[in-house]
């Protein structure tokens, strides 16, 4: 969330700001492919009393947004769930660093890195996600149902899994099959059947 006195927004052109004679009204509009952050050309239309276009000019504008970015203090590995003690923030100009960034540090709070992330790594979306309920290579309780039948034997996850998500699961039976479950919770699978 952005308040009002974090955005800047000055006039690089001043002079096309002199009202031309008749002038009743005026319609700002953005340049094609312009970004409202940074150097900006807006479309500036005088209009007179019927709402006809006297004259189109362009204002040159700079407009500035300053933002709380998180960065770590230090080198995280992948895989490390964060923690505010990770965490250091500073206010910085928006315009300068990625888009995609964090701002609220209870987004970042409890997610896992999916890389290594150096000392001072400015926070994105893509660097983060949810921790899994059970990860790839943890023994799990596999449970075969169906038709009412449940049968509850040793297994392994291959994959990382969520709630509700599906993963290879392995049999710890002689077979070792591998077989696709759902995630129940941290420890369990369920696997139909027919399967």
């Amino acid at each position: 969330m952005v308040d009002v006195e974090d955005v800047s927004v000055s006039f690089l052109n001043p002079s096309v700001l002199t009202v031309p004679k008749g002038t009743c009204g005026y319609r700002l509009g953005l340049k094609a492919k312009s970004d409202v952050l940074g150097k900006t050309a807006l479309s500036l239309v005088f209009l007179d009393a019927d709402g006809t276009a006297i004259e189109e000019r362009t204002l040159a504008t700079l407009v500035e947004v300053w933002a709380t970015f998180y960065r770590t203090k230090e080198t995280l590995k992948r895989g490390v769930v964060i923690t505010r003690d990770n965490l250091e923030s500073e206010r910085l100009l928006l315009n300068d660093y990625p888009k995609r960034s964090i701002f609220t540090v209870e987004e970042i709070i409890g997610k896992e890195t999916k890389s290594t992330l150096a000392k001072h790594t400015i926070i994105a979306e893509w660097m983060l996600r949810e921790v899994p309920l059970i990860k790839g290579g943890a023994p799990i309780v596999l449970i075969y149902s169906g038709n009412g039948v449940h049968i509850r034997a040793q297994g392994q996850a291959l994959d990382d899994g969520y709630a509700g998500s599906f993963i290879r699961v392995k049999s710890r039976f002689k077979s070792k099959k591998v077989v696709i479950g759902e995630v129940i919770d941290e420890k369990s699978v369920r696997v139909p059947l027919i399967n």
